[in-house]
């Protein structure tokens, strides 16, 4: 086996359990499925999308803390609220799957997992994926690229992501890197 023939992985991958929901694209979804993506997505991720331009405006943040104080802790006042809104709501969605239903090898580029749904390679899946402990559901549109039997009711998949969005990436990314974090203190151990 030529690893590099046989392995064109692009990013870091880690066995980890997540809440898994899986659902085939009809023809008339797999056609638009931009635009399903995208009106799916933006109803989906607004957790994700808080955390990440949270990060992004921090230094702006202590800028203005040194200028104004009093004008940074009313930002920082109101950015507490929203937060506490998008953890409502990301807890909202978490609640539908709060415990992990799948053994996954996942990566910020693809899935491979088991499941009792026959699929067939090509077809284009929607998957809802929650990340364990934060709760944090990524939603991502995949074909899959692999299809072997388990056994006679079972089969194992591998999914490439064909739609993630960017914030949820970047997720999925620190999510990946946390858990080759605590698999390593786990070795070391």
């Amino acid at each position: 086996m030529n690893p590099s023939v046989d392995n064109k992985r692009s990013y870091f991958r880690v066995n980890d359990s997540v809440a898994l929901v899986v659902r085939l694209l009809d023809d008339d979804e797999r056609a638009q499925a931009n635009t399903l993506f995208e009106e799916k997505r933006r109803d989906f991720s607004i957790v994700n999308e808080f955390l990440l331009a949270r990060e992004k405006y921090l230094p702006k943040l202590i800028r203005i803390r040194r200028r104004d104080p009093d004008i940074a802790e009313y930002i920082s006042y109101l950015e507490d609220k929203i937060q506490k809104l998008a953890a409502a709501m990301g807890r909202e969605q978490a609640l539908k799957k709060a415990v992990p239903t799948h053994h996954v090898n996942l990566s910020a580029s693809g899935i491979r997992f088991v499941s009792d749904v026959p699929l067939d390679i090509g077809e284009k899946v929607e998957l809802t994926i929650t990340l364990f402990p934060s709760g944090v559901p990524i939603l991502v549109f995949g074909d899959v690229i692999r299809a072997d039997e388990v056994s006679a009711r079972s089969w194992s998949y591998a999914v490439r992501f064909s739609h993630i969005h960017d914030d949820d990436m970047e997720v999925l990314i620190k999510h990946i890197h946390a858990r080759q974090l605590e698999e390593l203190r786990v070795k070391a151990i």
